[in-house]
């Protein structure tokens, strides 16, 4: 990004160079201007489970004898 902003290098380039699309490129780059970084944003909540707690009480076990099976699906 620095040799970007230095003027050394254009944004098809550097998408080439690091193997991304130049949209990806410009969404750093846009950003870096907004927030002087391109460092991951961070999230503000967690993506809520699939199973609730009861679910997941009474898949736990059943898991737990798969992963004690061989393929042929004997013990």
């Amino acid at each position: 990004m620095d040799a970007y902003e230095r003027g050394g290098v254009s944004q098809s380039s550097l998408a080439r160079q690091f193997g991304v699309a130049k949209s990806f490129v410009q969404k750093l780059l846009d950003q870096k201007r907004l927030t002087g970084s391109i460092a991951p944003k961070k999230r503000s909540q967690q993506t809520p489970p699939k199973l609730n707690e009861e679910q997941s009480n009474n898949i736990a076990p059943v898991a737990h004898q798969e992963k004690r099976c061989d393929a042929s699906g004997t013990m």
